[in-house]
């Protein structure tokens, strides 16, 4: 099943994860297709888009594990599927329409570097943070660092990846993960 639903309501744009089974994972068809669904929302003339989650609990598990277990034992695959990542992540980043993360629920790994891309995140109180690929041995990519330590600093950045530590809500918020507390409607009213 596609990972993403695009509506358009009121030229406000909302991208939805919808993948319970997962809880989100992103795997690399995943992120290939992001691209595409925000040049679609722009072409569409949204003034804004809300990335959000219909799964309870989860915003985004991060990237697919099994496929990285598969990342560990085929090294050649290991770039291109960085390179994909990277141009979704840098689609929601430079896009035209600003995007808006709307998170209340765990978002960890490679869903923290897509929440971060975004123009403003929402953070609502389920909202549940975490840098967690050293845990797995897994290098997180040198754009994200700079983008997660230009929101937070470099040592709540370091914190974040070095201990894969949870930050709740209130802690996203005060350290400057989020920029707005609240849910559907806080992030309605900013679109």
């Amino acid at each position: 099943t596609a990972m993403f639903e695009l509506t358009i309501d009121e030229r406000i744009a909302r991208l939805t994860l919808a993948r319970a089974a997962t809880r989100n994972a992103l795997s690399t068809d995943d992120w290939r297709a992001l691209p595409a669904l925000i040049e679609q929302a722009a072409r569409l003339k949204a003034r804004a888009i809300i990335l959000s989650s219909r799964v309870e609990g989860a915003f985004c598990a991060g990237a697919d594990l099994r496929e990285l277990a598969t990342l560990h034992d085929d090294p050649g695959a290991r770039l291109p599927f960085r390179n994909v990542m990277r141009a979704a992540l840098d689609a929601v980043r430079n896009s035209a329409v600003p995007v808006i993360a709307q998170v209340d629920g765990d978002c960890f790994g490679a869903g923290v570097a897509l929440v971060i891309a975004c123009d403003v995140r929402v953070v609502g109180p389920a909202a549940r943070f975490a840098v967690t690929p050293a845990k797995l041995g897994i290098a997180y990519p040198l754009e994200d660092i700079a983008r997660l330590a230009a929101l937070v600093g470099d040592g709540q950045a370091s914190r974040m990846m070095l201990a894969a530590e949870i930050v709740g809500a209130d802690e996203a918020l005060r350290i400057g993960l989020g920029e707005v507390a609240g849910g559907e409607a806080e992030a309605r009213r900013l679109a």
